[in-house]
């Protein structure tokens, strides 16, 4: 194993998180919360009146009950945030946008979406 480090070592490159880290500016976290569409708005109060006997009754110890909740909180998840449902509206509308604007100006960017 020792013999095969010192063959490898000269092509590989380590770097230490420590020095990784000196040279890059703080962190910076900017939440943006961006209301729902008009369409995405129908669609979710939609979903909730024809859910709301499962929603109203709440999870309970049977299995059937609490992977339907799970799918209806799937659902709506969606409703919020699926890229493609709802076409250039809302969320990624915006995103794009900003995305521009940011590598525009040399930053670089970690996105989270929920």
């Amino acid at each position: 194993v020792s013999m095969l480090h010192t063959q490898l070592e000269p092509h590989l490159l380590r770097r230490m998180k420590k020095d990784v880290l000196r040279g890059m500016p703080p962190k910076q976290e900017q939440i943006v919360r961006v209301e729902l569409t008009a369409k995405q708005k129908e669609v979710y109060k939609q979903l909730l009146a024809r859910h709301y006997p499962l929603l109203a009754r709440g999870a309970s110890s049977a299995g059937a009950t609490s992977t339907a909740l799970k799918n209806v909180v799937m659902q709506l998840r969606k409703c919020c945030a699926h890229p493609y449902l709802f076409g250039e509206e809302g969320k990624l509308q915006l995103l794009d946008t900003l995305m521009g604007r940011l590598i525009a100006r040399g930053h670089r960017t970690l996105i989270y979406s929920q």
